[in-house]
């Protein structure tokens, strides 16, 4: 049986996370912090006639990284206050109950960074009448969907609905300051920067030279526009994610120990062994729903929520802009989650990214930017139990 936890946040942070069985057990006085470690770390720098004060990561020979957080500065600057710091986040982490573990990290970070002076977004801006009559407009579309599904499923997807259409446009206020080109711009360029092409072995010097030189001179472009991206806000939009769908798992469980007579949802003839009991398009994408049978998801919806069965998912990210939000919860079953391009499967492009599998062994073939990866962007991964498998390209498991 195994717990893991993927999670790729914004401007590079990344952690991956086996959960021991005992924390309480772990002896390390590294990872703990203890004095005894820093006294003897001490007593040898004297032997050699430096002090604590003088390990340092030097910085005086790179370029200023205006998209680092500010914590990691100071980590750099005194790398043995990286031991009582992780010390600290495993303390809180080991405190929490085990539902609370699910989904603790972001809101646990998100405290971090308030006490380390980077403060997380906490306002609302005041609504006009345009938003007032979306918020209308919305409530009708929420009661025509939740009236087609049985009522003990209502509240869960209730919650997840409204969470997605309160991350899009947390999303949407966060790039407010980029024109339409400068944002396509970004979307475009960003993962162009980033990837190597694998054909590059194949290329003469001359040829990489002048690759070089072109993403240089991308890059050089597109840190201005980075620059009027709001960062916190998009963090403040994956921690409501995180909560509102951990709040939403008890409600599908509660619903499952009801034993309830599900439905298929059969389109034709060929469809038939495709144990889907619910699908609707909304505003905020497609939300599809499969029983407890094998089920098989295709396109890109936004929510997907599985009560069951062995399943396969061959989803991809929307194709004219791969940004956005997205939740799976799959509750049970040996899954195969193949994916059809970048950018899938607990993924945060420029946005948010959510898949929580329950239990199964499930197996994981994907690409680029996937599996617990954000990419300016908040991805999770929680594969609770199982013998599972994973395979990526690059920036993957808990990629940032």
């Amino acid at each position: 049986m195994k717990r893991l936890l993927l999670i790729g946040f914004l401007w590079g942070i990344s952690v991956s996370l086996c959960q021991p069985a005992r924390s309480e057990e772990r002896s390390d006085s590294v990872s703990q912090g203890k004095p005894g470690f820093e006294e003897s770390l001490t007593d040898a720098l004297r032997c050699i006639k430096m002090t604590p004060d003088d390990l340092r990561f030097r910085d005086d020979y790179v370029d200023v990284d205006s998209f680092r957080l500010a914590l990691i500065d100071q980590l750099m600057r005194r790398p043995m206050q990286t031991a009582s710091f992780n010390a600290q986040v495993m303390s809180d982490w080991s405190d929490a109950t085990p539902k609370e573990r699910r989904f603790y990290l972001p809101s646990m970070l998100s405290h971090h960074l308030r006490m380390r002076g980077e403060p997380v977004l906490s306002g609302h801006r005041e609504l006009g009448p345009r938003d007032v009559g979306r918020h209308i407009e919305f409530a009708k579309e929420l009661a025509e969907v939740l009236k087609k599904l049985p009522p003990p499923l209502r509240e869960a997807v209730s919650y997840l609905l409204q969470t997605k259409r309160s991350t899009d446009s947390k999303i949407a206020q966060a790039v407010s300051r980029l024109s339409e080109d400068e944002l396509d711009f970004v979307k475009t360029n960003l993962p162009r920067i980033l990837l190597e092409d694998v054909m590059d072995e194949f290329k003469t010097p001359e040829e990489l030279d002048e690759e070089a030189d072109v993403e240089e001179e991308l890059a050089k472009e597109m840190i201005p526009y980075l620059a009027k991206i709001d960062f916190k806000r998009i963090l403040r939009a994956g921690e409501g994610t995180a909560s509102m769908t951990g709040l939403s798992i008890p409600l599908l469980r509660d619903y499952l120990a009801t034993a309830p007579e599900l439905k298929p949802l059969v389109k034709n003839k060929e469809d038939k062994t495709n144990d889907l009991i619910f699908r609707a398009e909304t505003s905020s994408g497609e939300i599809i729903i499969g029983g407890y049978g094998s089920s098989r998801y295709t396109g890109s919806p936004s929510i997907i929520i599985d009560l069951g069965g062995d399943d396969e998912y061959n989803i991809s990210a929307q194709q004219d802009d791969p940004a956005g939000s997205s939740i799976i919860i799959d509750l049970g079953g040996n899954d195969l989650y193949r994916a059809e391009g970048d950018f899938t499967y607990g993924s945060g492009f420029l946005g948010v990214g959510i898949l929580v599998d329950l239990s199964g062994d499930d197996t994981y073939l994907t690409r680029n930017f996937s599996l617990g990866s954000g990419l300016f962007g908040v991805g999770v991964l929680i594969d609770e139990e199982g013998d599972d498998k994973y395979f990526g390209d690059t920036f993957g498991q808990g990629a940032g």
